[in-house]
């Protein structure tokens, strides 16, 4: 991506703010609405992309629901922050 358009992620939990650093992604904690919306004020600037996970998406839905119609860009995506099938687990 160009000048101006980073991908932040932003997470309540410290083991996947370390995995999205490690992959390139600027990564800040947060562990409540008014510090979601702190840090998607501070980085709106240059994000093209921001990352939040579900755990800290649900404790934060109405702050985010109002951010993202108030402005189109960054573009705010959810993903998971579960674990999922740890240790190998895979159903056949």
């Amino acid at each position: 991506m160009g000048s101006g358009h980073r991908i932040y992620a932003v997470t309540d939990n410290l083991d996947a703010c370390v995995g999205l650093a490690l992959a390139g992604v600027l990564c800040r904690q947060a562990h409540t609405p008014d510090e979601v919306l702190r840090v998607l004020a501070e980085t709106v600037q240059d994000a093209g992309l921001v990352i939040i996970t579900s755990g800290l998406a649900a404790k934060s839905a109405a702050v985010l629901e109002i951010y993202r119609e108030k402005n189109p860009l960054p573009l705010v995506v959810i993903i998971p922050d579960e674990p999922v099938n740890v240790g190998g687990n895979y159903p056949r």
